[in-house]
């Protein structure tokens, strides 16, 4: 007898990609960890973690993830 899968998700991970823009003002840096969820018409992602240390002022900072298809963007 094969083990059940007690879930089933019908959404595939797709690809997403966040820039992140930070000022050039001295205290336009950030510490510490920063995480998001993104939303859509058909749901919302789990919590996706952005960079475990912050960033720098004046930079440009593009993230990478893969993440449940929400559709349609409505909020990050």
């Amino acid at each position: 007898q094969a083990p059940v899968a007690s879930t089933l998700s019908v959404f595939a991970d797709v690809p997403y990609s966040i820039l992140v823009k930070t000022s050039d003002s001295d205290n336009a840096g950030s510490t510490g960890g920063f995480s998001i969820n993104i939303y859509g018409t058909l749901g919302v992602t789990r919590t996706l973690s952005l960079s475990p240390g912050g960033f720098m002022n004046n930079s440009d900072h593009r993230v990478s993830l893969e993440a449940k298809d929400v559709g349609e963007l409505t909020k990050i």
